[in-house]
């Protein structure tokens, strides 16, 4: 292969390809994911095995919300995991008789077709931190057991299922 050749080579084909793959790396690592669903604790609204698309970037615009689930980690566990964002900053959680109550009131949460059943005694919420739980709640292992997670934690939004096919639709929140 002569110079000429390798230049064009260099500047029709790498050059290209190697910006096209930190472009995706940077799309992937900032702006969106992919995530598994691993296990039942979402069981009634999300299932073991589907797949979702998840938002990293609008974590930075838009203040996360009580409902909204979430992809995040446990302190000093690198493993991904599913929960829905029930308490915010400064809310008081507990759970009595299997109903969350939120600020001392009771919540209605249709999602829920597994309620705790044990109690969970009254914790106010930290600055900067959200309370998680999964949906299927005698088996999730969540804020009741690691605490409420900082935002630093929380990796993305999860917007929608997009595998199985046939499961195909945005998430409810």
């Amino acid at each position: 292969m002569n110079t000429q050749t390798l230049r064009t080579f260099v500047r029709e084909w790498l050059i290209p390809l190697g910006l096209g793959l930190v472009l995706a790396l940077l799309l992937r690592t900032y702006v969106f994911a992919t995530a598994r669903i691993d296990g039942d604790s979402m069981l009634g609204t999300l299932e073991d095995g589907q797949r979702a698309a998840v938002t990293k970037i609008d974590l930075h615009f838009a203040p996360l919300e009580r409902g909204e689930i979430v992809i995040c980690r446990y302190p000093g566990d690198p493993r991904h995991i599913v929960k829905r964002i029930v308490a915010l900053a400064g809310d008081t959680v507990e759970i009595r008789g299997g109903a969350l109550y939120l600020n001392g009131t009771a919540v209605d949460e249709p999602y829920v077709t597994h309620p705790a059943t044990s109690d969970f005694s009254l914790i106010e919420v930290p600055e900067g931190h959200y309370f998680v739980l999964g949906d299927n709640r005698p088996i999730s292992r969540d804020s009741r057991a690691v605490g409420p997670l900082p935002l630093s934690l929380i990796e993305g939004r999860v917007r929608l299922i997009y595998w199985p096919p046939s499961q195909f639709g945005s998430i409810a929140h």
